[in-house]
């Protein structure tokens, strides 16, 4: 996958007028790239868990990538904590029968509004955007801005412990706060995993059986990024066997069935929405991968599969960013 990502570039033809927004999404699958190229060489030195660990944030980057791709639509909120469950209803009636109203004079300013389904009392509110002032037919979507303007430090640490080292005025110290609220707010609503999962729904990218297969795959690379007593010690031969000394990892090999794993290419970008039931391939023998009964092919013919529609998969034909204006086909990363 690596090298035909690399040929790929070759057959890149730029016209006249160019957009730098393509530059920096291939920027962006650039950097993913040298993760997953860092998974390789992890898994041919045999550290497998550490390469399963990385697998999670390449998907993690996976998803923000199809919503910076094509992701047009994007959300705003209105808190109705005020409100009965019963007015909540009735409110949202009322905007969506306002909402048909409006549609049918072409006067409407956003798609859709609904409830929240991840904070009690609110209404989200669907707006196509964003276009490009000088081509008005050109929608950007709104996570490659948010992207390109995040910065977790501006939300996790305080300007004054560890950037200055002297009191800032009132006003100063009030814009700091508010810079730090507006980054959380970024990340909590957009950036967030449980809000990249509501986005990738709102854009149609990914259904509710979708969503249920990311949650699987998720939690299970989850187990070997964080703490956890037993994940990594599963993917072992003998697994119940301790050391009693000091050592690098576990002097017991890992399973072939987990390496196999490890090196699906692009574990990621071919099995997250491809996999039915992904339980099945994260039993206690990772899906009874053994020799003559499966292989690396057998993995990578799911990777055919595209990744926003797993059920009506035409391959072949679907681009990545599903416009004229198409970056990447799935059909040349899944090769």
């Amino acid at each position: 996958m690596l090298r035909a990502y690399l040929n790929w570039g070759g057959k890149i033809t730029t016209g006249e007028i160019g957009n730098w927004q393509y530059n920096e999404l291939i920027d962006f699958v650039n950097f993913r790239m040298e993760t997953a190229h860092a998974c390789l060489y992890l898994i041919e030195h045999d550290k497998i868990a550490d390469a399963l660990g990385l697998c999670r944030a390449l998907l993690e980057n996976y998803l923000l990538f199809m919503l910076m791709c094509r992701g047009h639509k994007y959300f705003r909120l209105q808190d109705k904590k005020g409100l009965t469950d019963g007015q909540l209803k009735n409110f949202i009636a009322e905007r969506q029968a306002k909402l048909t109203e409006d549609k049918a004079n072409d006067t409407n300013t956003y798609m859709a509004v609904k409830k929240y389904s991840r904070r009690p009392k609110t209404v989200m509110y669907v707006f196509e955007g964003l276009a490009a002032e000088s081509d008005p037919d050109m929608v950007v979507p709104l996570h490659y801005f948010l992207y390109q303007e995040f910065r977790p430090e501006v939300m996790r640490l305080k300007h004054g412990d560890y950037f200055e080292h002297f009191d800032f005025d009132p006003d100063t110290q009030k814009i700091l706060k508010g810079h730090q609220q507006e980054a959380a707010d970024t990340y909590r609503l957009y950036l967030s995993y449980d809000s990249l999962l509501t986005c990738l729904e709102i854009n149609d990218l990914a259904d509710a059986a979708a969503i249920t297969r990311i949650e699987a795959h998720y939690t299970f690379l989850g187990q070997f990024l964080h703490p956890t007593s037993t994940a990594a010690r599963e993917l072992h031969e003998s697994s119940n066997y301790h050391e009693g000394k000091p050592a690098i990892g576990m002097s017991s090999p890992y399973k072939k069935s987990a390496r196999l794993l490890g090196a699906s290419p692009s574990y990621s970008a071919v099995m997250i929405l491809s996999t039915s039931n992904p339980w099945d391939v994260y039993s206690s023998e990772y899906a009874k991968l053994e020799p003559g009964v499966a292989s690396t092919s057998s993995i990578v013919s799911r990777s055919k599969c595209c990744p926003w529609c797993p059920r009506k998969c035409r391959a072949s034909s679907t681009p990545f960013v599903r416009s004229e204006r198409s970056l990447i086909s799935w059909e040349r990363l899944s090769n």
